[in-house]
């Protein structure tokens, strides 16, 4: 059964860039932008590189390991090799605090 789960407040999160959480064990990328707030699995779906303290340009990251290119907003991987895209996690703002059902 899924689970809000409050993972810091908005002023944690540094705009345009992506902030690792771990929730439950599992490392999860919380990316800022703006205001709108997505989270994925910290790892590239390719090589299982760490998306964590990435800036965020044009609404994308890239993997810092082989150069593939992802949506923060949709997990679209959009760039080769990676051919997967991230698994999107529910996220939600409430007042100062950000929520991620897990």
């Amino acid at each position: 059964m899924a689970r809000e789960i409050k993972v810091g407040r908005i002023s944690d999160f540094a705009n345009l860039a992506t902030t690792l959480v771990t929730v439950e064990g599992q490392n999860i990328c919380v990316a800022r932008v703006h205001k709108e707030f997505y989270a994925f699995p910290e790892s590239c779906t390719h090589a299982e590189a760490s998306l964590a303290n990435l800036e965020i340009e044009d609404g994308v990251i890239n993997c810092p390991l082989h150069g593939a290119r992802f949506m923060v907003s949709t997990g679209q991987a959009i760039t080769p090799p990676a051919t997967e895209p991230l698994l999107m996690i529910k996220t939600e703002t409430k007042g100062e605090d950000v929520f991620l059902t897990i």
